[in-house]
Formats: structure tokens, sequence, C-alpha cells
């Protein structure tokens, strides 16, 4: 399965938010390479996973999210269990916080 083809599987509004949530993830780590892993869309910076992303019926997620990131306050309303961002489709997506995440986790990984 391609990313592609994860992404025409999802119903709207599901499909068009972790398009979305893609997009920002390519233009925040251009030289990331997608692929697939469990199922779900994993975003890949050599043998190191940068972000999973899924999406479900009622939100899109992103994962893992460690609780060590600076910007912790801000992703705390967007929590979900243990290392989980939850985007509900009806509310807006903080692209810009996704991007301060991207760069963060590429730091962690570099280091």
């Amino acid at each position: 399965m391609s990313i592609d083809a994860y992404v025409d599987g999802l119903t709207e509004p599901g499909r068009s938010v972790v398009e979305a949530i893609r997009r920002t993830l390519l233009a925040a780590a251009p030289d990331v390479v997608e692929d697939i892993k469990y199922g779900m869309p994993v975003f890949r910076i050599g043998s190191d996973y940068l972000f999973y992303l899924g999406g479900w019926k009622k939100h899109a997620a992103i994962y893992p999210v460690a609780r060590h990131f600076a910007c912790e306050a801000e992703i705390a309303p967007f929590r979900s269990g243990k290392d989980t961002m939850k985007f509900v489709y009806n509310r807006d997506v903080p692209h810009d916080l996704i991007v301060r995440l991207v760069a963060e986790r590429l730091v962690e990984l570099n280091a």
C-alpha cells in the first residue's frame, strides 16, 4: 500500500485533514521518506522515524509525540494517551505547532 492509497481510502473530512498534515510534515522536513508501517504512513529520516500519521473515523493523529518537547504546554490540549497528538476533524489543526515539533524532532535525530 502507498501513502496515496492510504489517504485515498479515507472518507471526508479525514482525507483532507490527513493530506494537509502530510503536506505540513513534508514541507517541514523535505528530506523525509514516506513509507507505510503498521498499516499507516510513517515519515522517516534514514532508518529513524520522524512521526507516524493515522486517519481515523473522527480524528487524525501523529505518533509518537514524547513529553520532552519545548512546546509541551501547546501540545497538551491535543494529547491523547501517552505519546499521541489527536486532531479532531471539526477543529483547526495547529500546522505551525506541527512544524515546530518536526524541527525539534530533526534536532533530536541529528544529535
